[in-house]
């Protein structure tokens, strides 16, 4: 939608301020002349950020021009790129940001709280991972599905809410869990993180099953697809077994999981 209404306003501008050398130019140099007139403050903040006009409307009946027009700059800036590091690939969260440091110049530190908008915060879950944009690496310079790290399965890219839900399961090595609304598979990927990681600290005597569900087919198709990657193929990791109800040999019955994730 975004990327809709910003074409019609660039289009606009460019219609009533004549040829320029960039569409960037057309729409100050119309603003600045006067040639695109506000019909509202409202208008405004929602042609100056690119944001629908009922939305913003919304907000300021909701919260007044002033809060409003401080979110719509929000809205258009970069959100924060989290990472969850594979602990069955990668041991330390100092190991991966020095790796990424190696592979791209990309700064990245260990998130040891979340800031969660409220009075308190939380304690960030283990391997949480922030990376920040340099003059050296930003999304668009470098990819991050290109770095080798991520190639050779060191991290994902994952929220810390997500990572939060994880850790609040509280699953545990040997235990059997099912992932109920698995998508492509990022909290399934994280279960069996660490779970692998508590079968090893703990020495426990049974390896662990993990049952991904959906209902798109294809999604759980990518999951199968990424666990090799992420050194957990049956073959690699006799620790951790990852199963999809896509398996002829896999049911859901009654009583057999410790834990049940369902993520809607």
């Amino acid at each position: 939608v975004r990327s809709m209404v910003n074409l019609h306003i660039e289009y606009m501008l460019l219609q009533q301020s004549g040829a320029s050398n960039s569409v960037k130019e057309a729409k100050k140099s119309a603003i600045d002349q006067g040639a695109f007139r506000f019909r509202s403050a409202t208008h405004r903040i929602s042609v100056m950020n690119s944001l629908p006009e009922f939305f913003i409307q919304m907000l300021v009946e909701q919260y007044g021009e002033s809060k409003t027009e401080e979110m719509a700059i929000v809205f258009n800036e970069a959100g924060p790129i989290t990472l969850r590091r594979n602990k069955v690939k990668c041991d330390s969260n100092d190991l991966l940001c020095q790796r990424l440091q190696n592979d791209g110049l990309v700064h990245a530190f260990p998130l040891s709280m979340v800031d969660s908008g409220l009075q308190s915060n939380f304690t960030a879950p283990s391997g949480c991972v922030r990376m920040q944009a340099n003059e050296s690496w930003s999304p668009a310079k470098k990819s991050l599905w290109s770095m080798e790290a991520w190639k050779d399965g060191w991290f994902e890219v994952q929220d810390t809410g997500s990572q939060l839900i994880v850790e609040a399961t509280e699953a545990k090595g040997g235990e059997c869990v099912i992932d109920y609304c698995a998508g492509n598979g990022g909290k399934t990927l994280a279960l069996a993180s660490i779970m692998h990681n508590d079968f090893h600290c703990e020495k426990r005597l049974s390896g662990s099953l993990i049952i991904a569900n959906d209902v798109v087919d294809i999604r759980l198709k990518q999951i199968i697809g990424s666990l090799k990657r992420a050194g957990l193929s049956d073959d690699e990791n006799p620790l951790v077994s990852i199963k999809t109800t896509l398996d002829k040999d896999i049911n859901l019955e009654d009583g057999m999981a410790d834990v049940v994730l369902v993520d809607a």
